[in-house]
């Protein structure tokens, strides 16, 4: 079981194989409301034996990997609080993007949160959709901001994309990592959609695309995107 990959290449790729999602109920499980609460998550809503169980569980995942770390994603809150107060070494990256591209996609795949009941949320206009995520966003990015920002990278996706080696360096850096032969090689062979970035601002009218931009001119104005 250390080397996933090499048995999916050797046997054939199959639905049972491991693989990297965002693993929700693993951390519902360990923490509950992880992915559902409407808050930025403290370590103060986390028991002793909550947090020990959940360190537990992620050393016996990276030791039937064969790793010596572990590497997670989520999205929605930062959660850096949380993880902060169980995780005390952990390293903390933060991946954003432009804040229209974010509301778009929410309004792409119809994202609905708790707090909103279904039947109000089958009613809601298109107008009103973009109100409710440009607000979602807005409170994810106000609990990003009340975190200190020297314990987090923050990486813009589309530097990334413009420059992938510049980024991927930073966060190298940021983990403390030497460059490796496979790194470099990672480097030289990914691609990434250099044409996707502003794909958003043709999906919006003229009238909501002025409305995401004022509602959201201080995210992007802080982060120095163009409106």
């Amino acid at each position: 079981m250390n080397e996933i990959g090499f048995l999916q290449r050797r046997l054939g790729r199959t639905k049972y194989w491991p693989r990297p999602v965002e693993s929700y109920r693993f951390w519902d499980k360990h923490i509950p409301g992880f992915s559902t609460a409407n808050h930025e998550m403290s370590g103060q809503e986390v028991t002793q034996r909550q947090a020990e169980e959940l360190k537990r569980a992620i050393e016996l995942h990276a030791r039937w990997q064969g790793k010596d770390r572990f590497v997670t994603k989520f999205t929605g809150w930062p959660r850096f609080p949380l993880l902060r107060s169980i995780f005390p070494d952990a390293v903390l990256i933060h991946l954003e993007r432009h804040p229209g591209a974010i509301v778009f996609s929410y309004l792409k795949q119809g994202w609905r949160w708790s707090d909103l009941p279904v039947e109000r949320f089958a009613s809601l206009s298109r107008a009103e959709l973009l109100e409710y995520y440009c607000d979602r966003y807005l409170a994810y990015y106000q609990a990003k901001k009340d975190f200190p920002a020297d314990e987090f990278l923050q990486v813009r996706y589309e530097d990334m994309v413009s420059d992938l080696r510049s980024s991927m360096d930073r966060i190298l850096a940021h983990c403390r990592l030497p460059s490796t032969a496979d790194y470099e090689a990672f480097l030289d062979k990914v691609e990434l959609r250099k044409n996707a970035n502003d794909a958003w601002r043709e999906r919006f009218s003229s009238e909501e695309g002025s409305f995401v931009i004022d509602r959201l001119r201080g995210p992007i104005d802080e982060m120095g995107y163009s409106a």
